[in-house]
């Protein structure tokens, strides 16, 4: 749905700051990403949108807040969804955000100031692309170099008029998307006596979106007047699978982020699926990789057809070296979830990064993997830097300097953008796709130089 969600695959990206003192992690995930793809695709819809023409980010912070920055791109906190109670509050938050962009809300001098470093946050993450959430920070590491995030809150903070009419178009939406109103509701609710608090000591939602008692009672006045035409039209099977995946990112949530505090989310008492996957992920997190798989083997054993846990072993495997073994798995969760961008660039990953130079088969099936995860997604920069990586082994210098620049363009490297679109050009037999391709890239670089302070 996305073209660039911010989410985890298997790596957290710090994302440095030189304009004020906050920075952001941006994080990736096929599994969370499919989920909210399946959730937000209706509001979206309902709203009168294409799905791609909105950019869906998650930020790693515990604290609870959701924003739109930078035109048509809607920031998550991790801890919004950590600390919701069901896929309806987030829907219903999502929903909310999506009324301030559909009304314009963005403030006209707020949004110009922000909107340079909104680009840079997303350039950048759109850089690192697939980049790995267990600690590979080589794989982001020319990204990060010229990552730069900022503080959204002090400046998106909207008027309590703009809130209400947000709410109203988020009620609209999700009335005509059929899905459950009371989300953003009970949300709202369970944050209104924030208001009573000292702005240091609010939660950073309430902080940005003011919540007033006014707010809340027009809000369940509508919300009570569609309630029942949803419930007439809900399914059982629809909520319980809904449930079913929160509680599957929450726990993958938690157990990436927060693995030493698991045991207080989900007690060993409790012997639910949601419990057992993020005390594998806990395991994992903790470096005790071998009771890590085998509690991965236990929930592949119960759903051998869930791509997620075999990605899930295929990342624990190749951060124990286990190349060949890490292979199997991620080849597996490509099979059962193809198309899917970051389970091929996981894939191609250790194919190339595993592989040495003679194994030229694998390479050029890596090469073949990647090269349809960038046609997918094109705004990757790790896999350009896969592929780069792949032909270099190949021996094809022109087109692993092709890619490198590939992979320059997305971070705004733009001088060695050029020093590798110029060895490119050079190399690339002409008139060729590949070369026709490198002067494509050489007239964007030459836009950006030109626009460039």
């Amino acid at each position: 749905m996305y073209r660039k969600f911010a989410i985890f695959i298997t790596t957290l990206v710090l994302l440095f700051q030189t304009t004020s003192a906050m920075s952001m992690t941006l994080i990736r995930d096929s599994e969370i990403e499919s989920y909210m793809n399946e959730w937000f695709t209706p509001i979206l819809r309902a709203a009168g949108m294409e799905p791609r023409s909105v950019n869906v980010y998650l930020v790693k912070d515990d604290n609870v807040n959701a924003f739109v920055a930078g035109g048509s791109n809607v920031f998550f906190h991790t801890g919004l969804l950590t600390k919701s109670e069901n896929a309806d509050e987030i829907i219903g938050v999502f929903a909310h955000e999506l009324g301030h962009i559909t009304g314009g809300h963005l403030i006209r001098a707020r949004e110009a100031q922000t909107q340079s470093a909104t680009k840079m946050i997303v350039s950048t993450l759109v850089g690192i692309g697939a980049a790995i959430l267990s600690g590979d920070s080589g794989a982001a590491g020319a990204a990060i170099q010229t990552g730069q995030a900022i503080g959204m809150t002090d400046y998106l903070a909207h008027s309590r008029i703009q809130e209400s009419a947000a709410d109203q178009a988020a009620l609209t939406f999700l009335s005509q998307a059929r899905k459950d109103p009371s989300g953003l509701l009970t949300f709202l609710e369970k944050l209104q006596s924030q208001e009573l608090l000292p702005a240091s000591q609010q939660m950073a939602y309430a902080r940005t979106h003011p919540i007033t008692r006014d707010r809340i009672e027009a809000l369940r006045h509508r919300h009570d007047q569609i309630e029942a035409q949803f419930k007439s039209r809900s399914s059982d099977q629809e909520t319980q699978r809904k449930a079913d995946q929160h509680a599957r990112m929450r726990a993958k949530l938690i157990g990436f982020l927060s693995p030493e505090r698991v045991e207080r989310f989900h007690p060993e008492s409790e012997d639910s699926l949601a419990a057992r996957y993020a005390r594998a992920i806990s395991a994992y997190r903790l470096n005790e990789t071998k009771e890590a798989l085998k509690k991965i083997d236990r929930l592949i054993a119960e759903e051998r057809d869930n791509p997620y846990f075999h990605e899930l072993a295929g990342q624990v495997h190749k951060d124990r070296g286990e190349v060949v073994e890490a292979r199997r798995f991620y080849k597996k969760a490509m099979e059962l979830k193809p198309n899917t961008p970051l389970l091929m660039t996981a894939y191609g990953q250790v194919m190339v990064q595993g592989t040495g130079s003679d194994s030229k088969a694998q390479l050029e099936e890596a090469v073949g993997t990647l090269t349809r995860a960038s046609q997918i997604d094109p705004s990757s920069s790790f896999t350009y830097i896969l592929l780069a990586q792949a032909y270099a082994k190949l021996d094809e210098d022109g087109l692993a300097h092709l890619y490198s620049a590939e992979a320059s363009l997305r971070q705004g490297a733009l001088a060695d953008t050029r020093r590798h679109i110029e060895i490119a050009l050079q190399s690339l037999p002409r008139r060729t796709p590949q070369y026709f391709r490198a002067k494509d890239i050489l007239a964007a670089l030459s836009s950006k130089e030109a626009s460039a302070p």
